[in-house]
């Protein structure tokens, strides 16, 4: 799917960093790891608190963060069906 085309297409090695926006509870984080993203390369960001906090309880403190990040600090960037919860 979309997280192994982004996360290891073949081309190249897996990226070393990782945003998944909009991640929710997290449940992408086992995806890219079975696809090769390192759990360290990882970073989930989302506007709800509240699902922020189910995935660190979940996860870990260290794969989600305050969306504060210097330019171009990832290599690649997945947000899937973020817009769908927005309405």
């Amino acid at each position: 799917g979309a997280i192994a085309r982004v996360a290891n297409d073949g081309s190249g090695p897996p990226p070393s960093r990782f945003l998944d926006v909009g991640c929710g509870t997290g449940l992408l984080l086992p995806f890219a790891v079975a696809s090769g993203v390192p759990a360290a390369a990882y970073r989930g960001v989302d506007l709800s608190s509240r699902m922020v906090e189910v995935a660190r309880q979940a996860h870990g403190d260290g794969a989600l963060a305050a969306a504060a990040f210097d330019d171009r600090s990832f290599a690649d960037v997945l947000a899937e069906e973020v817009a769908a919860g927005a309405g």
